[in-house]
């Protein structure tokens, strides 16, 4: 089956200048901007290149037109005058990641490429990355099991499998082939926290677990678990379950000790 086009839209002559990306297996498509909401009509492209060039306003309005038709094509923003609002506003919009021009035609493919693989991924296998055990350890940080993009379940597992390591914001976006800020707002939004309080908060449901441990200390359980700052961890535990990590690891253990049934009476 043949695979949709990634679609540029721009001023006609901008269009050698999208066309001359090199993209292997893509097939680039330039249309006009007078064209562009037939050309994405029922959402008939991979992914979208707009180009605003100084008409910005008209850009972020077709961007907010394009995202509404198709939310799931991913669409990167161009401009010739752009600014801090600019990228901030186009984010919020949808876009995946924003350019001024000029840019560098190599960096452009790169991160066409990088956010392609990761669809082409999601399509073939059109499964979840997290597992049945995973679910459970995720509802008990409040956290939904199942997440629509792809790209934020695999951030999930990333962190589920680094959590004793340094995580960074820019690291994770990496994973994502998101920027930072676009990162951020897609997390919290189908994750419902931030990347920063979803790793604290599977780092204390790790750090529950050695605690119920003999031979774990609370300050190795936290260490374990990636925490380096102790009184940081006490703190951050105690917000999230109410209890300290020590009064937490007597009270478990104690029920655990506990016989499974209650001694026979004596007749």
């Amino acid at each position: 089956m043949e695979q949709n086009p990634v679609i540029a839209i721009a001023e006609e002559e901008e269009h050698a200048l999208y066309k001359g990306l090199v993209l292997e297996g893509e097939r680039i498509e330039a249309v006009p901007f007078s064209k562009a909401l037939s050309a994405v009509q029922w959402c008939a492209a991979d992914f979208i290149l707009l180009d605003s060039g100084y008409q910005v306003r008209q850009g972020l309005h077709l961007l907010k037109e394009i995202k509404t038709a198709c939310s799931d094509v991913p669409v990167i923003f161009f401009t010739s005058a752009g600014s801090e609002e600019v990228a901030i506003n186009a984010f919020r919009l949808g876009a995946r990641d924003y350019f001024r021009k000029p840019f560098d035609p190599r960096e452009v493919q790169k991160r066409i490429e990088g956010i392609l693989k990761c669809k082409r991924a999601a399509e073939r296998k059109r499964v979840p990355f997290i597992t049945v055990q995973d679910t459970a350890v995720l509802a008990a940080a409040g956290v939904p099991a199942l997440f629509k993009p792809q790209s934020i379940q695999h951030v999930v597992r990333y962190i589920q499998n680094n959590l004793s390591t340094e995580l960074r914001l820019s690291g994770l976006a990496r994973e994502a082939h998101l920027s930072k800020y676009h990162f951020c707002r897609v997390f919290k939004q189908h994750v419902g926290v931030s990347p920063r309080r979803f790793i604290i908060n599977m780092r204390i449901e790790k750090a529950k677990e050695f605690l119920l441990k003999e031979e774990m200390n609370v300050s190795l359980a936290a260490l374990e678990a990636g925490f380096n700052d102790l009184s940081n961890f006490i703190k951050e535990f105690k917000k999230y379950t109410g209890v300290t990590p020590t009064a937490y690891r007597n009270t478990h253990r104690k029920e655990s000790s506990l016989p499974l049934f209650p001694p026979e009476e004596h007749q």
